[in-house]
């Protein structure tokens, strides 16, 4: 109801955010998501993508989890 959007984690986990400027009507999340190897964190990444799919298929949402080190815990391991 653009309250929440959902985020499966790398870890199988579902994850929550907070919608920001979301609307029942134009809700999507067409962007990538951050999860951290050492606090496990999951941030969303603002930027949003276009993916162009071959013709005949019909996108209507997706979920991408780049995982790595955020950088609070780069921090604490240097």
């Amino acid at each position: 109801d653009g309250i929440l959007h959902k985020v499966l984690g790398d870890d199988g986990v579902a994850y929550y955010a907070k919608c920001k400027s979301c609307e029942h009507e134009n809700h999507h999340h067409n962007h990538f998501h951050f999860q951290c190897e050492e606090c496990n964190e999951l941030t969303c990444l603002k930027e949003e993508v276009n993916l162009d799919l071959p013709e005949g298929y019909e996108m209507k949402n997706y979920n991408c989890v780049i995982t790595g080190i955020c950088p609070k815990c780069k921090k604490t391991i240097i």
